[in-house]
């Protein structure tokens, strides 16, 4: 785990720090660079919290725990994201990019969500286990 927190902050690092570089070779034409680069400063560091979801829905499923993120995900997708995602739809924003960081935002806050679960269920739930 302190690994993946080093190599992902340094990633993250870089990722801000050429960020605008990067969309370019994406956007040849200039077309939305700008807004990406602006949503990528919020979004960027959120990513974090998708990533450590990841991982510790990889490392319930390799404890054959899988009934675990599947409901997890059920639950936070369907009792969460979507309506809220529906709410945020339906409501007047003045900027597009506001509208796409609030998305966003639901999401990763989603994912920061499912991380926790996994990981308590990890912390206090699954037992190790020993070879004979």
């Amino acid at each position: 785990l302190v690994l993946w927190v080093g190599f992902s902050f340094i990633g993250l690092a870089l990722l801000m720090f050429f960020r605008v570089p990067i969309i370019r070779l994406f956007d040849q034409k200039n077309t939305f660079t700008a807004f990406s680069a602006s949503a990528f400063l919020l979004l960027g560091p959120l990513m974090l919290l998708d990533s450590l979801q990841l991982l510790f829905s990889g490392i319930l499923r390799g404890a054959k725990r899988v009934r675990v993120v599947m409901y997890t995900r059920l639950v936070i997708v369907f009792g969460l994201f979507i309506p809220t995602t529906y709410v945020i739809r339906r409501m007047p924003f003045e900027s597009e990019l506001m509208k796409f960081l609030s998305i966003y935002v639901v999401f990763y806050v989603c994912t920061g969500i499912m991380g926790f679960v996994y990981w308590y269920y990890i912390k206090h739930r699954l037992k190790p286990q020993h070879k004979e």
